[in-house]
């Protein structure tokens, strides 16, 4: 498992444009529209966002001898069956894992607040990711 780095700038402007390539739709994409789509669209949560979290939280959950539960592993299908919803496991054990990390060390004055459920707008992505990129500077050696 190597460290993937966090993505921290999601910003208004990626939900408009993500905004955009639903109201066009997937058939009328160009080519380049196509690969970012696949890629993952910023302002959109999707399998790559949450495999990047899980993967660089188990990865800080070793480095502090902490034993959590990730899913890194995250397809297309399972962001929509699993993360819409507020009250599943996984909204809640992602969000107890990165409890437990934050616990583990000591945050600066600057860091945000764990974010609530629902994981549905880009500033509570951007202080999960945030938050994994603190602690990953606090330890001796970062990745």
């Amino acid at each position: 498992m190597a460290w993937i780095e966090p993505f921290t700038t999601r910003d208004v402007s990626d939900i408009d444009h993500l905004n955009y390539l639903i109201t066009k739709g997937y058939s009328n994409f160009t080519a380049e529209e196509l690969a970012e789509w696949m890629a993952g669209v910023p302002g959109a949560l999707g399998a790559s966002d949450l495999n990047r979290i899980e993967n660089d939280m188990a990865i800080l959950a070793t480095d502090l001898s902490l034993t959590i539960t990730t899913k890194t592993d995250w397809t297309y299908t399972d962001v929509m069956t699993s993360i819409t919803d507020t009250n599943t496991g996984d909204v809640q054990r992602i969000l107890s894992n990165l409890q437990a990390l934050c616990d583990a060390v000591t945050l600066p004055d600057y860091a945000p607040a764990i974010p609530e459920p629902p994981l549905n707008s880009y500033s509570r992505l951007n202080d999960i990711e945030y938050l994994i990129d603190i602690i990953n500077q606090t330890l001796p050696t970062p990745h």
